[in-house]
């Protein structure tokens, strides 16, 4: 398990950054040196940056469990249960690839919520969480809209 903290997110503060804490990338990678059948499960309540995604088998966003958590998460990863969720956010692979990352890290933040599509997107690559397993698996670009 890794993710956001209530240090790193909140509804009473704008982030300024879309990391987890280093401390749990800290872990993860010590726990990938040695064990390379390794899954990630992402806690938090919005995006996170994903370095880690090749050094991980899969990736098992459960964003903010509750009191069950814990036995929902395991019905998903020992195959009791589909997920069958769709994310309902992007997820990026760096802050950059945000289309609005110029704007973080300010003192006072600009909202500029709309519908933005950059068409410089389409050169990243991509992937596509599926909803009938917990693996991470790509999709040509070639399947986004411009």
């Amino acid at each position: 398990f890794i993710g956001l903290t209530d240090a790193f997110e909140s509804e009473a503060f704008d982030r300024k950054h879309l990391s987890v804490p280093e401390s749990h990338l800290k872990v993860l990678e010590e726990v990938a040196r040695y064990n390379s059948n390794v899954i990630v499960v992402l806690t938090g309540g919005s995006p996170s940056t994903m370095p880690y995604l090749d050094k991980v088998k899969a990736v098992l966003n459960v964003y903010l469990t509750g009191e069950a958590g814990g036995e929902a998460t395991y019905d998903v990863l020992f195959g009791d249960v589909n997920p069958s969720g769709k994310l309902a956010e992007t997820f990026p692979l760096a802050l950059s690839d945000n289309p609005m990352h110029e704007f973080y890290e300010k003192e006072n933040a600009e909202y500029r919520e709309s519908i933005t599509w950059d068409t410089a997107i389409t050169t990243l690559p991509i992937r596509k969480f599926c909803s009938r397993s917990v693996t991470v698996c790509r999709i040509p670009n070639s399947n986004i809209p411009t």
